[in-house]
């Protein structure tokens, strides 16, 4: 209420000048206070778009230039790595030959080479695995015959492989202190693609005969890592092609940049553009979208007739980049955001500025905005006495501007004295007078009114603000909302639901029977029976359909107590259809039939298999079993079986029905189990005609319990000397015609005999 101070001080300012409380003219004028034209607010709004759209293109433009010069120094940076760790791998490649003429002049293999044998072997053998153990970079040494053929080596990784063919021979090319080195290979190694490279030394007798030759299989990715200089880190990705573009050592992630990932892939496959621009090229780089890739050809090894050469390549991805500008692009931003802001600020102000030039007081703005609102508002001196009315407080009094004006609070109010007295007396404890009106007797409404009293301090005198807001519409909804409260504390189960059975309003006789806890939200397909959900969509699906559900309920299994109940579901749909609430009326099925002696069933026997079936229908006379009637019952519904859950489903619903029939049966009739879904009722003494009467009867009386869905009746008749195979022989297929026989789903078959 602090506002209505403020603004109301502004306004008598205002008042006490210009106008006198006697004046025929009106005490809030137009021209009084300061006006933003259309075409004002029009400039500004177009100085302050110019501004942020210039000052959003000045950062971008900013951000993008030092962006891209953050990336050419990177990409600067990245080539003189890939330039240093390539000659350190061509240098190491070098090492790597030297390291293999070494083992083929050891000492311990030219022993075994003179006389071989096993205690010799395991010498060079044991000698072998220390080297291994010791040397990442080196996967396996290697022992051939002069035919190629393995002869032993310090692992199997690589198997029984044999020399390439070319390799072999008097080849002079490779004699003597000559190396061969390979072509980079894979070979599976611990469950992943190794990329390595093999070295060949030809082991010469001293007259130059071929002894056999020493392999030394070298590991191309630990060798580019051992290589690798100090200042690469995770940010600095290192990959490595052969000339043909195949990857042997990739990025970390699977689908990064375009590259391949798995080692063997090709690069003009699945990045062509980046190998269009490798190929050929000794050093380079290519801008693409997300990256710049920088690349350098690497000659390992110059041979005879061959070179072994591959490709360094390296990327510098924007993210990275903008990570590192990340903190500059913070200070550009913050700065533009500040300059931008005093710039608005500016351009605000001297438009600020203007307009107070040409206005008296900016407070004739606030007591406008107060009177031209849709709040109704008077103003009143200490007595009582009505200074100014708006347009709002004289429709929600019924009264015209010009009437009210000069006239008295307590008249416009319809107050009496007594009360009067009363909200003059708590206005001048508290200050403050709030209350809820009726103004019927003069054709009025229902008004919230509020009185504050506020002093001037320059004049020394009290005002009285008054707001009335007219709530007659509220009041009546109100009052509509306390009667239907009303219509609902009765003795009977109503209750109302949304579409998926979340209870929203529920009588108090139905709280007690559903035993609802008030304090939580409950939906009433938790309060079921076992079927649950199951159930409560096919209630809805028959409200969809029809409009209504009539049917017996379980409710409240969930609970101590369980509790049978008939229930009538009443669909409320919107203009489009839609379900969007159901009215529920509740009976206690108890209430209705604990006096009848129906309760009672005449027997509590169901039989549960074939064989006891057979014996009891051997057991009958036989005159009962010549002229008895098989009923078979098929109780499953429609799309019952969409999963294997609705087993249970099936099984409860079998059981509701055996219930109820176990009450109506005839104390002569027997009914049996037969298969999933299936009962089986012989009726003795009973002939076809008096056996259809009583499968109607029977259906009738299950519809109005809601247990027919999608039960179907076959009915067969019996001959003298028939067996019980072939009565249930002829009742299948009366019951397969019952599911295609309509409404009634009752069918007879071989009521006579053949």
């Amino acid at each position: 209420m602090l506002i209505y101070h403020h603004n109301f001080v502004a306004t008598f300012n205002m008042l006490k000048q210009n106008l006198a409380p006697s004046s025929n003219q009106s005490l809030l004028l137009p021209s009084q206070s300061p006006y933003w034209s259309r075409q004002r607010i029009l400039g500004v709004s177009v100085q302050l778009a110019m501004l942020l759209l210039g000052a959003v293109l000045f950062t971008n433009l900013m951000i993008t230039l030092g962006e891209q010069k953050l990336r050419q120094d990177l990409a600067t940076q990245r080539y003189s790595e890939l330039q240093t760790t390539g000659t350190l791998l061509a240098d190491k490649v070098n090492f790597q030959q030297f390291r293999t003429h070494i083992f083929a002049r050891g000492e311990l293999l030219r022993q075994y080479l003179a006389s071989p044998s096993q205690d010799r072997k395991a010498l060079v053998l044991e000698h072998w695995h220390a080297l291994v153990d010791n040397m990442p970079d080196l996967l396996s040494i290697a022992l051939y015959n002069p035919s190629g053929k393995l002869v032993f080596a310090s692992n199997d990784i690589f198997g029984d492989a044999r020399l390439p063919a070319s390799l072999l021979g008097p080849n002079r090319a490779i004699g003597g202190d000559g190396i061969y080195t390979s072509p980079i290979e894979l070979v599976t190694n611990q469950g992943q693609l190794e990329p390595y490279m093999y070295q060949l030394a030809r082991l010469e007798d001293q007259d130059q005969s071929i002894k056999g030759y020493l392999v030394t299989y070298n590991s191309v990715s630990h060798t580019l890592t051992s290589v690798r200089p100090p200042y690469h880190d995770a940010s600095s990705p290192l990959m490595l092609f052969d000339n043909q573009g195949l990857m042997y050592v990739g990025p970390k992630s699977p689908d990064h940049f375009n590259l391949p990932f798995i080692p063997g892939e090709s690069l003009a496959e699945s990045f062509p553009e980046l190998w269009q621009q490798m190929n050929g090229k000794y050093y380079g780089q290519l801008r693409h979208d997300s990256a710049t890739y920088v690349f350098i050809k690497v000659k390992l090894t110059t041979q005879y007739k061959n070179r072994r050469e591959v490709y360094l390549v390296s990327y510098i991805g924007d993210t990275d980049v903008a990570a590192h500008f990340a903190k500059w692009r913070q200070l550009l931003v913050t700065f533009m955001v500040v300059m931008t802001g005093m710039a608005a600020a500016g351009i605000v102000l001297i438009h600020r500025y203007r307009l107070e030039q040409r206005s008296r007081m900016l407070n004739i703005e606030l007591s406008r905005g107060l009177f031209n609102t849709e709040a109704g508002w008077i103003i009143a001196g200490d007595s009582g006495r009505i200074i100014k009315a708006n347009r709002a407080a004289a429709q929600a009094l019924k009264q015209d501007i010009e009437a009210l004006e000069d006239r008295n609070l307590q008249w416009a109010l319809q107050l009496d004295d007594h009360a009067f007295i009363e909200v003059n007396a708590l206005l001048n404890a508290t200050g403050y007078w709030q209350e809820e009106l009726d103004l019927s007797g003069r054709g009025g409404g229902t008004v919230r009114t509020r009185i504050r009293k506020i002093l001037l301090r320059d004049q020394g005198k009290e005002y009285l603000l008054v707001n009335i807001d007219n709530i007659t519409e509220l009041t009546q909804t109100r009052h509509e909302a306390f009667l239907y409260h009303m219509m609902t504390e009765v003795d009977t189960a109503l209750a109302l639901t949304k579409a998926d059975g979340t209870l929203l309003k529920y009588s108090s006789d139905c709280q007690k029977l559903l035993q609802l806890d008030p304090g939580n939200l409950v939906n009433l397909a938790d309060y079921l029976d076992d079927e649950g959900d199951a159930q409560w969509q096919r209630i809805t699906e028959q409200l969809y359909s029809h409009g209504y559900w009539r049917g017996q309920l379980n409710c409240g299994l969930r609970t101590a107590t369980a509790t049978l109940l008939h229930a009538n579901f009443k669909a409320i749909v919107n203009h489009e259809g839609e379900l969007n609430y159901i009215a529920c009326h509740f009976i206690e099925y108890q209430t209705q039939s604990e006096s009848s002696d129906n309760m009672v069933p005449h027997r509590s026997t169901v039989l549960v298999n074939h064989a006891n079936l057979q014996r009891y229908f051997d057991a009958l006379p036989t005159p009962s079993r010549d002229t008895a009637s098989l009923m078979l019952l098929d109780v499953t519904p429609t799309r019952m079986f969409s999963h294997m859950s609705d087993i249970g489903q099936l099984e409860q619903r079998v059981s509701q029905i055996e219930t109820q029939l176990l009450r109506d049966l005839p104390h002569s009739y027997q009914m049996s189990h037969w298969q999933l879904g299936k009962l089986i009722i012989v009726l003795p003494d009973t002939p076809p005609k008096k056996a259809h009467d009583f499968a109607e009867q029977m259906l009738t009386k299950l519809t109005e319990l809601g247990l027919s869905e999608g039960l179907s009746i076959g009915i067969a008749a019996n001959a003298a000397g028939q067996s019980l195979q072939k009565l249930l022989s002829n009742a299948e297929i009366a019951l397969r015609r019952a599911r295609q026989a309509g409404q009634h789903n009752i069918c007879q078959a071989f009521t006579r005999p053949v």
